[in-house]
């Protein structure tokens, strides 16, 4: 995505990363795989796509970067 961006547009001046999920079980009955998945979205999207354009911003000497997280981000579900 950020080398498409690169190559078609110059580059990202600005990336916001927007994207969650979430599951809702007691810890001793949480699919391991559901944990894996959320981990996977939430925060290691948000590391990689951070870390890839970067490079490119600090090269220009400018841009932005906005996380936004849903409620949850703020307050656990019960």
């Amino acid at each position: 995505m950020i080398a498409y961006a690169e190559r078609e547009f110059g580059g990202v001046d600005i990336l916001v990363n927007n994207a969650g999920i979430q599951h809702v079980d007691a810890v001793e009955d949480f699919p391991v795989e559901s944990w894996d998945k959320i981990i996977a979205i939430n925060l290691s999207s948000v590391f990689h796509s951070t870390r890839l354009a970067l490079p490119g911003m600090k090269a220009k000497g400018w841009g932005r970067i906005v996380n936004i997280a849903s409620v949850h981000g703020l307050v656990g579900s019960t």
